[in-house]
């Protein structure tokens, strides 16, 4: 869904900065998340899954009810109806490409949520994505510095646009040879390198950052060396991860009951990650037959 004209931009260098790695990221995470769940039966035969997951994520709800010709779809919806709580409602109008309109939930219409508060996870995502990015570039600068480790600077902008030349040769590996006679005449300070971190310290740190947020989304790490934590650590750190995981397809699951309630279509949801730690992801607990039983 988020990748876009990838050809435009796939090998153009000045892209390489923050907002290039920031959309890279972005996009990879979101692949990530959508591939915790997936859903097989009847509803995976008529509604392309991914369309469910994707409106579950970016907007913590989806709408699952038929068209003006009798299509069962998932559709974004806008919810409405007072009730005597103020985050339930009643109705929603929903909306495709083609047409809107209003449904009733629980008649017409089934409201699924991502979670209990029904949360997306579009923020949780920016959050990471921005973080990665900036990873990215402080790794990429180290590597481009450590060609040059001395800052330049021009008194003019000829003196200028021949340094920036000359490291837009040496961004791309070329050592080349300076013609411009006032190219001399640019100072070149050292700059400090006692305060930087390593190339392993940054890829550390980026790797650091991208289990941070495979284990919010249930991926456990290979390399936590979880060997050196604690017990009482690693308990903490399953528990929260399983609490997380279990709203999320609990919230699924009494979506897929509505579902076969409201509409007499079957579907089962799995769970793609670990859920219980135990190093298998077909715990019948994680499959939409335990709803029905």
């Amino acid at each position: 869904m988020f990748i876009r004209d990838y050809e435009k931009f796939a090998y153009r260098r000045k892209q390489h900065g923050y907002s290039f790695y920031y959309q890279y990221w972005r996009e990879v995470l979101f692949d990530y998340a959508c591939k915790i769940f997936s859903y097989t039966g009847d509803l995976a035969e008529i509604i392309p899954p991914k369309e469910i997951e994707v409106r579950l994520l970016l907007f913590g709800k989806c709408g699952i009810n038929r068209n003006n010709s009798g299509d069962l779809l998932a559709t974004n919806v806008n919810l409405f109806g007072l009730t005597y709580y103020f985050d339930e409602f009643t109705s929603y109008n929903y909306t495709t490409p083609l047409e809107s309109g209003e449904r009733t939930i629980g008649k017409d219409a089934v409201l699924i949520s991502n979670n209990t508060l029904r949360n997306g996870m579009s923020e949780i995502i920016h959050a990471y994505a921005c973080q990665l990015a900036h990873a990215e570039v402080t790794l990429l600068s180290a590597f481009i510095n450590n060609r040059d480790t001395v800052a330049w600077t021009a008194i003019s902008e000829q003196q200028a646009q021949s340094a920036r030349e000359y490291r837009s040769k040496m961004y791309e590996g070329k050592i080349d040879v300076c013609v411009d006679k006032g190219f001399s005449t640019i100072q070149m300070r050292p700059l400090g390198t006692e305060k930087r971190l390593s190339y392993s310290e940054l890829y550390d740190t980026r790797n650091n950052i991208l289990n941070s947020f495979l284990e919010l989304i249930g991926v456990r790490r290979a390399n936590d060396k979880r060997e050196r934590l604690i017990t009482d650590e690693v308990q903490a750190n399953n528990s929260l991860l399983k609490l997380n995981l279990t709203d999320m397809r609990d919230s699924r699951l009494k979506g897929l009951e509505e579902i076969e309630r409201v509409f007499g279509v079957k579907g089962d949801l799995i769970c793609n990650v670990d859920l219980d730690g135990n190093g298998s992801l077909d715990d019948s607990e994680q499959k939409g037959d335990a709803v029905n039983d």
